[in-house]
């Protein structure tokens, strides 16, 4: 079936599927009523584009469902209730939802595992996504590339897990946007330098972003490292002693640096390091000509 374009509003339940595989509902307007768009026990749905606005309780539930995809719509409302629940429901996609001004944005209960929630935008005024630690648990969920906004009346945890999930893709290295993140990025590429702790457990997220959609910005170009400060040490002395001098730089990208010393007796040496940026660096020379030398890094 497919069901498109149509518009459902002031009933109690919008749109309820039973035992129903391989429909697609795109396009539709849901508004004004209790419940919107119910699975049970349906398999290989797809739900695409659709507006649903001011629902009471919930706005996608899939009961006992398995292999749908939920991408593209556009879920907003002033009411309490959840605006995605997933009950019992595994290996399902949920992806690129634009979700805003509900109580909580998606829940997992009840065994609900192997469900992939990428690139999607919460702006809720509780908990962005909820992870129930109940038996039997929703575990084995991949959630990466989400924003997690501020709203302006936010109230609640950012997310929250109770059971083993990874809130971040392993082979990207890359995680979730979390309004409430207060990391630093010292190397400069675009991902916190600590983890977020997701409450409720244990699990983190390895690769927070600075910013939103940060996986969609350029990558920052690798920089040269700053200027070496002046070399500070002796300014007079006697061939064949061995006078110590110190510099230091940063690099922009936080990267470990390495120094090649100019003596001015022809002499350069040899590569120093590597070492952290900013940390001061000491070398050591002797002159075997009287002279006067200038000393370059």
């Amino acid at each position: 079936n497919h069901i498109f374009g149509s518009k459902f509003n002031d009933l109690v339940d919008g749109m309820r599927f039973l035992k129903c595989d391989e429909n697609k509902i795109i396009h539709n307007q849901v508004l004004l009523i209790s419940n919107g768009i119910f699975l049970d026990s349906c398999k290989n749905n797809y739900i695409a584009q659709n507006f649903i606005t001011n629902i009471s309780r919930y706005s996608i539930l899939l009961g006992s469902s398995s292999n749908n995809t939920i991408i593209n719509n556009n879920i907003f409302g002033n009411n309490e209730g959840v605006m995605i629940v997933l009950d019992d429901s595994s290996y399902n996609n949920i992806k690129n939802n634009d979700l805003g001004n509900f109580s909580t944005g998606l829940t997992l209960i009840n065994n609900s595992c192997y469900n992939t929630i990428e690139s999607n935008t919460f702006s809720i005024r509780g908990t962005g996504i909820q992870i129930s630690g109940f038996i039997p648990l929703s575990y084995n969920n991949l959630i990466f590339h989400n924003n997690f906004l501020n709203y302006t009346s936010w109230n609640g945890w950012c997310v929250s897990d109770h059971s083993p999930n990874t809130w971040y893709n392993v082979t990207l290295k890359e995680g979730n946007y979390y309004y409430d993140y207060t990391g630093e990025d010292n190397n400069n590429d675009g991902i916190g330098d600590t983890p977020y702790n997701i409450t409720g457990g244990n699990n983190q997220d390895l690769y927070p972003f600075m910013e939103q959609n940060g996986w969609l910005l350029p990558p920052n170009p690798n920089q040269s490292p700053n200027t070496p400060s002046q070399p500070s040490g002796q300014t007079n002395g006697k061939i064949r002693f061995e006078y110590p001098y110190t510099t230091n730089t940063t690099d922009p990208n936080g990267d470990q640096v390495y120094y090649l010393w100019d003596w001015g007796d022809g002499n350069t040496g040899i590569w120093f390091g590597p070492y952290d940026s900013g940390v001061t660096m000491n070398a050591h020379h002797n002159w075997t000509v009287k002279g006067s030398y200038s000393i370059k890094v």
